[in-house]
């Protein structure tokens, strides 16, 4: 939870960089602990936020992997 509420945070100040840090410090939780993790509602927007600060970065190749 502490670790969505600081993407949001970034988000909401606008700090790229903050929000890429805390970004790829959540991202393990939502591959890796899947199993033994509940599944939180906030994972989708999460990393529908991500996929669009790369489209707007012109990340591409990220993008698509």
């Amino acid at each position: 939870d502490i670790y969505e509420h600081a993407v949001v945070l970034s988000v909401k100040i606008e700090d790229q960089d903050a929000f890429e840090r805390d970004f790829f410090q959540l991202k393990p939780y939502y591959t890796d602990a899947r199993n033994r993790l509940p599944q939180s509602p906030q994972e989708y927007p999460i990393l529908g936020l991500n996929l669009l600060r790369l489209l707007v970065q012109n990340r591409i190749a990220e993008f698509h992997t």
